[in-house]
This record gives C-alpha cells, structure tokens and sequence, in this order.
C-alpha cells in the first residue's frame, strides 16, 4: 500500500526471481478490482519479457483470491506460464517478494505523497533508476539485476552455462 493525501493505492509487482529484477509494477485505487490489477500488472511483465516461450516462466504467488481467479488463471495458461501458490501458512514461499517490498519501504518510500501520481512516479524511479540498474544484491554476488541479466545473455550466446550461486 502507498499513500498519499488523495488516496490509498495498492501496489503490485512482479519480479524475476533468477535477477532479482522488478519487472513491473502497477499502482491502483484501493477500490480497484485487485484481480484486474494482477492481471494487468502480468501483462505489463509479459509485454517487457516477451512470451514465455523462451524463459520458463512461473508465476509464483500466496493463495488470495485475485489470484485464484479465473480472468489470471486464462491469461496464464495462455501466456505459457506454469502457475505456482504458496503453501497454505507458509510466508518463506514468498520471501523474494516481501524482501523487495521492505526495500522499497524502506530505501525510498515516504510516508505519505501529495498524489497518486506523484507516488506513481517515486515507485517508478525506485525500481527503474535504482533497483534494477544500481542497487547490489547480495544474492547476485554483489552486481546489479540488469548486470547479471547483461551477463546471463552473454553467457547464453557463448552457450556457457550461468555460474552456480547459492542464495542465502
């Protein structure tokens, strides 16, 4: 959730988990239908991937009922995306996702903005000029996610497999 002084928006975001990289992200009016939001969010994710023919692609999530619903199961299996939910009472299934949230909240994010737009735009600054292109991640030995993904696609040209790393 991200406020600011017209509104409360939800937020939704897809990552991939292989760089670590936030690949979209949608900002709504709490009252909008959320299953519309995940969906549209997914879209926005297949629409910077491309189709899943290339990657294996699994849309990982908890079990709430935007994500359940028919509209995202039809557009996943449409997208070729393998369809993944947590277990029920397990929160580790999605640890990515919430150590991405508490980033954001924490590294960027203020308590509240003048308007939606305004958040719209500080969400956008956060994952696309500092996330993916400048912050370091542990879990990718120290490099940004665009640089591992630069150095995953060099390494799929040179048909050399990606280095094993450990995620801790």
């Amino acid at each position: 959730m991200v406020r600011s002084r017209t509104e409360i928006t939800l937020l939704t975001a897809l990552s991939e988990d292989s760089l670590r990289a936030g690949m979209s992200f949608l900002l709504f009016a709490r009252s909008s239908s959320l299953p519309y939001l995940v969906c549209n969010s997914l879209r926005m994710a297949i629409s910077r991937r491309g189709e899943a023919s290339f990657w294996d692609l699994i849309h990982h999530s908890d079990r709430g009922s935007q994500y359940a619903s028919e509209k995202l199961g039809d557009l996943i299996a449409a997208s070729n995306i393998r369809l993944s939910m947590s277990r029920k009472g397990d929160p580790w299934d999605n640890a990515m996702m919430e150590s991405f949230f508490n980033s954001l909240k924490s590294e960027w994010i203020s308590s509240l903005y003048s308007t939606r737009k305004e958040a719209e735009l500080e969400v956008f600054k956060y994952i696309e000029m500092f996330y993916n292109p400048v912050r370091l991640h542990e879990s990718l030995d120290y490099i940004t996610p665009l640089d591992f993904e630069r150095k995953f696609e060099q390494d799929l040209v040179r048909n050399e497999p990606l280095v094993e790393r450990s995620i801790q």
